[in-house]
């Protein structure tokens, strides 16, 4: 099955396919009247919000008036604030967009989301068309709460301006490369007296996550109990970024950076930089043409157990425990996280699928920037939370204790014991409500 440019085809197609599963209730069979069933939805503004616009119009044209969806978006940096607002006054929609590691737990924790395990089998949706790592991070206490619409594998790419590399006489990176190896073709190209880096990543939780990981370690235990960022491993990690600025000077520091990362690598500023799936549509945007720029996988780490895998972050769509509605709701969901659906987000945003089906199709596999991400879903695990669900604190709590770190105004000795004890007091509190 394939959605095409047209509105009919697309129609046709998602009929076929959802039929097994879609056959949406009367009012009647949902709530015990004839009145017509109004989902509503919530997810964020932009290119998402888009793509559920487009599933929301396919269901209401295949399913209305008996049962309809009203789509409901909230700007990115409002929008956990405005669920979150829902959820207290009681008004949240029927469904939901959130993050693996934007709440999840939490709201898993506290019952906002309704256990879909009786839905999936009354309405025979198939979990294996997915990656496991995406169900499984979407299993909590043994329960499955959401469905996985979008993955990727966070910080996994190490982007490259192909122009300093030629300049410089230096082999462009491959997938078998070591942060020695990065290190010592940032050091050829990097002039930091001019402005010039080798190597930039960003210096927030995510992007030293993405170090320590690659070096063996990780600022948390897997049960999410423990700080683990001044263990030998992930110190090493953060050691390297300390000396990436101040020893070797081929990373600049957060004063250094004029603009952002992404500018700074189209203006031939900076060489090389760890991102996610996204930093590639504003590369290609930012730069000449697709060809300027590449990727590559992360570096293997240096330290005693070196990969490259980085996190698994799952974007999940959940049903909202107190709808009066769930299985119409689950219904949207399903065809959002459809074959189809899937590939409409892919091909209109460029978001990695969590489908085995869609990573096949051979629109997706031509796509060479896409398939080095495809790569890091089978290479990446779940981002460890903490236990007690306060993640945003914890990251916030890390992130800004090192600051001075990279601004050289205190060192990684004297930093790190206290921004330990100080992430590990946050852990140890009862669990946010």
């Amino acid at each position: 099955m394939r959605i095409t440019g047209t509105k009919v085809v697309v129609l046709a197609l998602l009929a076929i396919l959802a039929a097994p599963f879609i056959a949406v209730a009367s009012g009647a069979e949902e709530g015990g009247s004839d009145q017509p069933v109004e989902i509503r939805f919530h997810g964020r503004v932009g290119s998402q919000g888009d793509h559920f616009d487009r599933m929301r119009d396919i269901f209401n044209e295949m399913h209305g008036p008996a049962v309809t969806v009203k789509t409901e978006h909230f700007p990115g940096p409002e929008y956990a604030t405005k669920i979150n607002t829902l959820i207290a006054g009681g008004t949240l929609g029927d469904a939901f967009w959130t993050a693996s590691i934007e709440g999840f737990n939490s709201y898993a924790a506290s019952g906002v989301y309704e256990p879909l395990e009786e839905l999936v089998a009354t309405e025979s949706f198939d979990l294996a068309a997915y990656f496991p790592s995406t169900v499984e991070a979407l299993t909590f206490d043994g329960n499955l709460y959401g469905l996985p619409w979008g993955v990727h594998p966070g910080w996994y790419g190490l982007y490259y301006n192909k122009a300093m590399f030629d300049e410089a006489g230096v082999d462009y990176p491959t997938a078998e490369w070591t942060y020695e190896d990065l290190l010592e073709a940032a050091k050829q190209i990097a002039r930091p007296d001019e402005g010039i880096y080798g190597y930039a990543t960003p210096l927030n939780y995510w992007g030293f996550e993405a170090a320590t990981r690659a070096f063996g370690g990780d600022p948390l235990s897997a049960d999410g109990t423990t700080v683990t960022l001044g263990e030998p491993d992930a110190r090493a990690a953060l050691q390297f970024l300390v000396d990436a600025i101040f020893t070797h000077r081929i990373t600049p520091s957060p004063e250094d950076i004029v603009g952002g990362i992404n500018p700074m690598i189209a203006a031939g500023q900076i060489a090389m930089a760890t991102g996610g799936f996204w930093v590639g549509s504003g590369l290609t945007n930012l730069m000449e043409s697709r060809d300027a720029w590449g990727v590559v996988p992360h570096p293997y780490g240096l330290g005693s157990n070196p990969a490259r895998g980085q996190q698994i972050h799952v974007d999940v769509l959940g049903i909202n425990s107190a709808s009066e509605h769930k299985n119409a709701a689950f219904r949207f969901i399903a065809l959002a996280c459809s074959e189809d659906g899937a590939f409409d987000l892919w091909k209109n945003t460029g978001f990695p699928s969590a489908r085995h089906d869609v990573i096949r199709r051979d629109e997706v596999k031509g796509d060479a920037h896409f398939q080095v991400f495809a790569t890091g879903l089978g290479e990446s695990w779940a981002a460890h939370q903490p236990a007690n669900h306060r993640t945003q604190e914890v990251m916030r709590t890390i992130a800004s204790g090192l600051q001075g770190v990279w601004v050289g105004e205190s060192s990684l000795d004297e930093t790190l014991p206290d921004v330990v004890r100080k992430a590990q007091e946050v852990v140890d509190r009862p669990p946010a409500s």
